[in-house]
């Protein structure tokens, strides 16, 4: 079965439109893709769990500047789900972020809830060629007007 990778801020139950899309998505694509949702966790402790069938990891959050979610594990985080670390590790209960990488455990569709351009960053850092993407927007930046101008350049590129 084909994988589906979801990347968003949060995840239900968080409330919010991007919740809600992200949940939807995740209810449709049941039993064409195994799916599973890459986010962030209100509070500095992550949590790694299944709901559903969907494999869930909530990394934890080390503050928020500008509306924008910050954690140092992201990265490694967002690069181990690209790149296909084993789902077993990085998706269940006590994962092992340094996992061996197996790539037919990549996914085959990622779906990036945007704008959050720490998360477009590192999408754009580590997405293989061959992995498609789809960028679901959700709202433009609109209160950190310096933010859109100093974002807007890799926003072009990502999308």
């Amino acid at each position: 079965m084909k994988t589906l990778l979801q990347i968003s801020n949060y995840y239900p139950p968080d409330i919010g439109g991007i919740e809600i899309v992200a949940g939807s998505v995740s209810q449709a694509a049941s039993g064409h893709y195994e799916r599973r949702v890459l986010c962030f966790s209100h509070t500095r402790q992550g949590s790694t769990g299944e709901v559903d069938g969907i494999f869930i990891q909530r990394c934890g959050t080390l503050c928020k500047l500008f509306s924008q979610q910050l954690s140092p594990k992201m990265p490694a985080l967002v690069r181990a789900a690209l790149r296909g670390v084993r789902s077993d590790r990085l998706f269940r209960p006590n994962s092992d972020e340094s996992s061996a990488v197996e790539a037919s455990d990549r996914p085959d569709v990622v779906i990036l809830h945007a704008p959050n351009p720490f998360l477009e960053f590192l999408v754009l850092t580590y997405l293989p060629a061959d992995v498609k993407l789809i960028v679901c927007w959700h709202s433009d930046i609109v209160r950190q007007k310096l933010g859109d101008r100093i974002f807007h350049g890799m926003t072009m590129r990502l999308l």
